[in-house]
């Protein structure tokens, strides 16, 4: 059966002068039995996957307070000794494993003791949230503990238990709402927004628990790694193992973190921490048991021969000027900025795919083929997100390039070249670490030789070939799904900033409705890379500002060369502009879909990113 687990990993930073070792304090919970529910509704691993995190934990040196089938008073005890337990310079994690559900716009836990719902509607749903856990109430104690590191994991599944299915979930019959937002923040999940995730592998699979569970497990132990590459190389398993037997599970992480890389297994194989035994008090409802005696580190497992993304060595961040022996030994996955204020940039690996869409793509248009196989050659490295707004403006007060006094907005449901209006003020309000908008592909163009010539190094726009192959995020030719994320389009609203529901009302009867139902505050732009990522690591690779390429425009894929390179043939008049944006549909977002410009229109919705030659 598919009772896949969803987890989801809430990482709150704050800074800290104190060099002394942190204490590690977690709360492991597993519920698979509901007393009120029905035997379809009971599950099978949720304590099994528990134990498991209850081990690893201790291995990494955490005083594990482990308890399974808690009804609503135990969670809320033990909630509370693990705040009390927890000092200004502490890391806390906490572990859930069972039902969950979203419950009037927000994410709750179920304790074993909640009840049947009586009728549907907005009534019973307050009824039910007040014998639920928040998760945002999970959050909010360990950020009031004060905690250096706090850690939350949410392991569940898609579909709803309380609407008539077996499987765990967080979220309503479609999948789990996004997680809270607060700075510091960083969330895994282990399916994407909308996915099932699987239980095991098939039925003669004989592993205790979830995919994603015993591979994040075993990722976590693993010296070296810090959260983020944890998150990452968690994904490349999960996804290689899923494929092998036919099914499409892709974990994501969101992050919102602020400070330094955090490693829970050390920075390498010798410092990994050791645990704090405590006096065992055993499991079940309302008891409490501590921690495991302490095991030894993991040695880092060996990386399996699939077309996956994945790593040799944990990836790592260099702040340059690098070295060309510093870069000659960038490995896929590894971050850099060439200079104080550049753009961070990321080694996307080498590797062929299939550029465009079969005719058999649901919402494709006949431009985007036919399929041609596409072989990059060597690693390049890749701007992490677009070019924000803060970015650009030093680009212009350092050449005091002018600015433009017209761009393309939508106003009143309809777009108009309005005068007044500039990547300054592209008629919404823009943070700076927003994408910029409202350049042309003449004024992009300009960024990428200006910060050649900063930094020494050749910055350019990317080549369409190339934004294609790092939007898939895949190294290996072959039948790919519609978005990096899989062909789902109820998932897009955790990966990409789309059109939402806000726009959509706002605009109400103002023209056609192209929106998708996303649920967030990102009406307009959002902060550059607050969604999650695709394989590579890159950000907003669907919407947010969609992106020029560097070429010009051709009506299909036809004439095509195979080694990746910008088409400077065709129609220069016109430029390609790929991703989509935060005004879009879902079919604007299709990896495949492509658009074009007037290189000198600049539009409230079109920005770009960078991409590097690398030195050989």
């Amino acid at each position: 059966m598919f009772a896949g687990a969803v987890a989801l990993v809430l990482i709150c930073l704050a800074t800290s002068a104190a060099a002394a070792p942190d204490r590690r304090v977690a709360l492991v919970i597993g519920n698979d039995a509901y007393v009120h529910l029905g035997p379809e509704r009971q599950l099978r691993n949720a304590v099994a996957d528990a134990r498991l995190m209850r081990d690893t934990l201790a291995g990494l040196g955490f005083e594990v307070i482990f308890v399974a089938n808690a009804d609503r008073r135990t969670l809320v005890d033990r909630l509370s000794d693990l705040a009390a337990r927890v000092g200004r310079d502490d890391t806390a994690f906490v572990y859930f494993a069972g039902h969950g559900v979203a419950l009037s716009g927000a994410n709750y836990l179920l304790p074993s003791d909640i009840p049947v719902p009586r009728a549907a509607g907005r009534g019973e749903e307050g009824r039910l949230a007040e014998h639920a856990i928040a998760e945002a109430s999970v959050v909010e104690r360990l950020v009031q503990a004060g905690a250096r590191v706090s850690i939350v994991v949410l392991d569940a599944c898609r579909d709803n238990p309380l609407q008539g299915s077996d499987r765990r979930a967080v979220g309503g019959a479609r999948g789990l709402l996004p997680g809270a937002s607060a700075q510091g923040l960083f969330s895994i999940y282990a399916a994407g927004f909308g996915q099932s995730a699987l239980d095991r592998l098939g039925p003669d699979d004989p592993h205790p628990n979830s995919v994603f569970t015993r591979v994040f497990a075993e990722t976590l132990k693993t010296p070296g790694l810090d959260l983020k590459a944890v998150a990452t190389e968690t994904r490349r398993r999960v996804v290689a193992m899923t494929r092998a037997v036919g099914y499409d599970q892709f974990p994501a992480y969101y992050d919102q973190i602020v400070g330094g890389d955090v490693f829970l297994a050390g920075g390498d194989a010798a410092s990994a921490p050791v645990a704090r035994p405590t006096q065992p008090q055993g499991e079940g409802r309302d008891r409490v048991a501590a921690v495991a005696p302490p095991v030894a580190p993991a040695a880092p497992h060996e990386t399996e021969a699939t077309p996956a993304v994945g790593f040799a060595a944990p990836p790592k961040m260099l702040a340059g000027p690098l070295s060309d022996v510093q870069e000659r030994a960038l490995a896929p996955g590894d971050r850099f900025t060439d200079c104080p204020g550049c753009p961070e940039m990321i080694v996307v690996p080498p590797g062929r795919f299939g550029m465009g869409s079969p005719d058999t793509e649901p919402q494709r248009t006949a431009n985007e083929g036919p399929v041609q196989v596409v072989t990059i050659a060597r690693p390049v490295a890749v701007g992490r997100s677009e070019v924000t707004v803060d970015q650009y403006a030093a680009f212009v007060t350092a050449t005091g390039r002018p600015t433009a006094s017209a761009c393309y907005t939508l106003e009143d449901g309809n777009v108009e070249e309005r005068a007044g209006r500039s990547w300054r003020d592209p008629g919404f309000a823009q943070a700076g670490d927003h994408p910029v908008v409202c350049v042309g592909w003449h004024d992009a163009a300009a960024y990428a030789a200006w910060l050649s010539q900063q930094t020494g190094r050749a910055y350019r726009l990317p080549s369409e070939a190339e934004w294609e192959y790092a939007a898939r995020g895949v190294t290996a030719a072959g039948p790919a799904p519609r978005y990096h994320f899989g062909d789902d389009a109820a998932a897009m609203c955790g990966y990409a900033n789309a059109a939402d529901l806000t726009l959509r009302n706002a605009l109400a009867g103002r023209g056609p409705t192209l929106f998708v139902p996303c649920r967030d505050d990102a009406v307009y732009t959002a902060p550059a890379g607050r969604y999650a990522p695709n394989a590579f690591g890159l950000f907003d690779m669907h919407g947010n500002a969609a992106e020029w390429a560097a070429d010009c425009w051709n009506d299909g894929h036809a004439a095509r060369p195979g080694d990746g390179r910008a088409r400077t043939d065709g129609d220069c008049s016109r430029r390609v502009v790929r991703g989509g944006s935060w005004v879009d549909d879902a079919r604007r977002l299709r990896a495949a879909a492509r658009i074009m410009n007037k290189p000198d229109d600049r539009s409230a919705i079109v920005g770009f990113r960078v991409v590097r030659d690398l030195v050989r």
